[in-house]
């Protein structure tokens, strides 16, 4: 459906740990964009909540795809 909640959110700027084990994929784009994502919150110096809230574009408490696509766009200059 290409939506992220704020627990999802949370749980992929964490490590994306389940059992003590980091959930991997082999998605290199992914990886690189998250790596911005959390490059850009420290640099900012947001609260993940923050963070969040900037990329739930249209603030209603889920990041769609959309949501994500512009947010990458805008805030990290991602074409």
């Amino acid at each position: 459906m290409g939506l992220i909640t704020y627990d999802q959110f949370l749980f992929v700027f964490n490590g994306g740990e389940v059992g003590g084990r980091r959930v991997e994929d082999n998605f290199n784009w992914e990886e690189q964009m998250i790596s911005k994502i959390k490059q850009w919150v420290l640099t900012k110096g947001f609260t993940i909540e923050e963070a969040f809230k900037c990329f739930d574009q249209d603030f209603d408490g889920i990041v769609s795809k959309d949501d994500l696509k512009r947010s990458l766009a805008i805030l990290l200059h991602v074409p």
